[in-house]
């Protein structure tokens, strides 16, 4: 809630997703990902107005975004995120629909041991950095509130049990954790 809160206190300051020259896109994207519902197609009427509002009813996504443009680092063996800017729709079913700095990564290497890392940077030059593997979601930002929140939890909060049984942990990192990210993923592009 506190990095929906800043990024929605700050958008003004980032263009909107293009909902009316990429209709069709997010069209056919809500038709594919969300149920056949009264909420599903008032999230279809709503695109003519420029506004993708996808209600946590039926869009349970931690994050939502639009166009995830990937390329291929065979370096990294990763799949990589190419654009400045990238479209994020919501988070946690609040409505966001604005062009921020996202950087993503989808590692797979050969031999397994898959993980996901994303960076976003609010208009506020506020940002956030998930990275996950194994069951432990790494979490640091440069928003303190944001951080003091997470350095509150009980330690049972931060272990949360999924609808399949499995677990997964919440555990903080220092913001070098981010950096060292972000420096990946320049060199990515550079080699």
């Amino acid at each position: 809630q506190l990095m929906a809160t800043d990024i929605k206190s700050a958008s003004f300051a980032s263009p909107a997703l293009n909902l009316i020259t990429d209709a069709e896109f997010y069209r056919s994207a809500v038709l594919n990902m969300f149920p056949d519902s009264r909420e599903r197609t008032e999230a279809m009427n709503g695109m003519a107005l420029g506004l993708l509002d996808i209600p946590a009813r039926i869009n349970s996504h931690s994050l939502l975004f639009s166009k995830l443009n990937l390329q291929w680092v065979e370096d990294y063996q990763s799949f990589v995120s190419t654009e400045e800017q990238t479209g994020l729709v919501s988070i946690y079913g609040e409505t966001i629909n604005k062009m921020l700095e996202i950087k993503v990564e989808f590692k797979m290497p050969a031999a397994g041991d898959d993980r996901m890392y994303i960076f976003i940077k609010s208009p506020s030059e506020l940002y956030y950095f998930f990275g996950y593997n194994n069951g432990i979601l790494n979490v640091c930002s440069n928003n303190t509130s944001f951080m003091q929140e997470i350095y509150d939890m009980k330690p049972r909060d931060l272990v949360l049990k999924m609808d399949d049984g499995e677990t997964y942990e919440i555990l903080p990192v220092e913001l070098s954790t981010a950096n060292a990210f972000l420096r990946r993923m320049e060199d990515a592009f550079l080699e």
